[in-house]
């Protein structure tokens, strides 16, 4: 609890203690999605999708989209997993750079962003995700292993 008694001369910020509103994206996040009338949360789904063959790629890309369905119908939530139908129609090297700008601007409207998939050290793309969710005050949950 913040006992100033703010001081505001044309700026936003408290002179005093630095209180200020929160940032645009955060403010978004405060007014929750409402689904007849009940709030639903948006979830970005983070999943590994890079694998060492484009079998494996598919493989990954199809059991993230199984997994953010079986959320999505579970737990209620909005989820979104755009990467998963991009990647479909772009390569690596085509998509990727792009893919990770989308992610990220996606990931700020979000209200949380959940890491998926087995347990093990997170892919890059899931770092850089995590990272900026981090960096955007969106909360991270790790539900790496519990979907498998």
């Amino acid at each position: 609890m913040n006992n100033c008694d703010h001081k505001f001369i044309d700026s936003k910020r408290c002179l005093k203690c630095g209180w200020g509103p929160p940032p645009a994206a955060v403010a978004s996040r405060l007014s929750p999605v409402r689904v007849a009338g009940e709030p639903m949360k948006v979830v970005y789904i983070a999943h590994p999708l890079r694998g060492k063959t484009p079998a494996e790629t598919a493989a990954n890309r199809r059991r993230a989209s199984e997994i953010t369905a079986i959320i999505a119908a579970k737990h209620k939530v909005a989820p979104v997993a755009s990467w998963v139908i991009l990647s479909e129609h772009w390569t690596e090297e085509e998509g990727r750079e792009l893919g990770l700008k989308i992610d990220c601007a996606l990931i700020e409207r979000c209200d949380e962003l959940w890491l998926i998939g087995p347990v093990r050290p997170l892919s890059e793309g899931m770092q850089i995700e995590r990272d900026h969710a981090e960096a955007h005050g969106v909360v991270v949950v790790d539900e790496r292993g519990v979907f498998e």
